[in-house]
């Protein structure tokens, strides 16, 4: 009984044949196996912690894996915000022609890394502000040479109140670079 499909036969009709399902069932068999096959790999943050460890620190690459890897996520973890608007922190401070940090915010805010970690070294980091004085987003243009200090140094800034720019009478947003040292604590 040779059945041939006309153009006014139902979808439905049409997958009950036997070559149709054969078909559906190979295409779903393969689809699942590449599926399975991708979710054993890693997550993005900690296939590139593992890269940045294993080009500074190619010795201890299992330990400082872990670590950058540690700091990634907390990065990535929704962030309580104090600083909602720039009214909240800066109503008050002077605009210049460059966005800006309130002088307090990195003395409130300071990187949370033990000061007794300190490996040493100078982080710069560099934030985008937007025209309203809020932070979109934060770079490590130099490393301190140590991951997670690196990583403690992006993450406080998300706290800090920033001043946007103000040209022509506009604000504006921009860019504003902060060092932060990682100076061990001297012996005494």
């Amino acid at each position: 009984m040779d059945r041939r499909v006309g153009p006014m036969e139902s979808c439905a009709a049409r997958f009950r044949r036997p070559a149709t399902m054969k078909l559906l069932h190979v295409t779903a068999i393969t689809v699942c196996m590449l599926a399975s096959a991708g979710c054993v790999q890693h997550s993005a943050p900690e296939r590139a912690a593992d890269t940045v460890c294993r080009s500074r620190l190619a010795l201890h690459a299992d330990a400082c894996a872990e670590i950058a890897v540690a700091s990634v996520k907390r990065i990535v973890q929704a962030r309580e915000k104090r600083f909602y608007r720039r009214d909240d922190c800066s109503f008050k401070a002077t605009r210049s022609s460059e966005p800006s940090i309130s002088f307090f915010s990195p003395f409130l805010n300071p990187p949370e890394y033990p000061p007794d970690r300190f490996s040493g070294g100078t982080a710069v980091v560099r934030m985008q502000v937007d025209a309203a004085g809020m932070l979109r987003s934060v770079e490590v243009v130099q490393s301190s040479g140590d991951a997670a200090q690196d990583a403690a140094a992006a993450e406080s800034v998300w706290n800090w109140c920033y001043v946007p720019a103000q040209r022509d009478g506009k604000d504006e947003g921009g860019f504003v670079e902060h060092r932060f040292d990682f100076d061990p604590p001297a012996d005494g």
